[in-house]
């Protein structure tokens, strides 16, 4: 039986180690050129004690998706690492911080219009360097599909991440028989992959209440979702999935999603007044929540502006 693997991005929140690594702190102490050399250098010296599996390492509800795919349906479970290149799920993996995403410290790249560039450049880096501490087979998604070349890969991951990583993942597609068959590459939004297009997937926003997710776990889940229909149906192909399945978890949204009764502004005052007396610490946002999920429809800022006359009254 054909195995599926899950490729997914890391998350940022992690658990504690005695030591957190930060991509920061080491482009403080050294040049440029050295950069990457000493982040894994600064990574190897970690001491073994100090490292934990990155199924246990990881936290957070991306995270917590990603391992019930392995917990569930038996996916072999692996994460495109901005620190530390592809790792397996049962990997020994240190704390740290990097990210291929924007507006952190511990961002790869810190010049936006050089982002891209900058994170392909650096997981090149990471997936040829030869760890000492971190022993990880294959290194790369080309070696990784090289070395399972019958199996179906879902990978999964933001703009930033799939971005960084294009370039491996077109080489590895090169040693399926079959690519299209074989692999699925989700994201969001609109930024183009042209060596991934006859692969790609884009998650919708509307997919959110079929798939019982947020927008921070949409990705996650969509993958969860295909990983869930390949269990159940092995001969299933990921093209029929695209154009039979996926699109009923959007008009399914779009069917279930009624519209909201529109109220007029004095009804949304006594609405206000009534609950406030009630519950008067409840917050503007939690009540318009509310308001909304009983079914009833009026504008945000409008209602922020009601909820603001109305505590002044009282």
């Amino acid at each position: 039986m054909r195995k599926i693997h899950l490729v997914t991005s890391c998350s940022n929140s992690k658990h504690r180690g005695k030591v957190t690594l930060s991509l920061h702190e080491i482009r403080t102490q050294v040049s440029k050129e050295a950069f990457a050399k000493s982040w894994c250098e600064f990574v190897d010296s970690v001491a073994v004690d100090d490292l934990l599996p990155a199924y246990q390492r990881y936290k957070g509800s991306h995270w917590s998706v990603a391992k019930s795919c392995m917990e569930e349906f038996d996916a072999q479970l692996w994460v495109m690492s901005a620190g530390l290149g592809l790792l397996h799920s049962e990997t020994l993996i240190p704390n740290y911080q990097a990210t291929f995403a924007s507006g952190s410290i511990d961002s790869i790249s810190l010049e936006p219009g050089s982002r891209l560039g900058a994170n392909r450049s650096w997981w090149r880096e990471l997936t040829e360097n030869k760890w000492s501490r971190i022993r990880q087979s294959p290194q790369s998604i080309m070696l990784l599909m090289q070395q399972y070349p019958n199996d179906r890969f879902v990978i999964c991951g933001s703009n930033d991440y799939i971005g960084a990583v294009e370039e491996d993942l077109s080489k590895g597609l090169e040693h399926l028989a079959y690519a299209s068959e074989q692999v699925l590459v989700i994201t969001s939004g609109k930024a183009k992959f042209d060596s991934l297009e006859h692969v790609l997937l884009r998650s919708q926003g509307l997919m959110k209440e079929s798939l019982g997710c947020n927008m921070i776990t949409l990705n996650i889940s969509l993958a969860k979702r295909v990983v869930q229909w390949v269990s159940e149906e092995q001969n299933v192909s990921f093209q029929r999935i695209k154009s039979e399945f996926t699109p009923t978890l959007v008009s399914k949204s779009c069917s279930e999603r009624k519209p909201g009764v529109r109220r007029a502004e004095m009804e949304v005052k006594a609405y206000i007044s009534k609950a406030l007396k009630q519950e008067p610490k409840v917050s503007a946002s939690a009540l318009l929540k509310r308001f909304r999920a009983e079914g009833n429809s009026f504008e945000q800022r409008r209602f922020m502006a009601a909820f603001r006359n109305v505590k002044e009254q009282q």
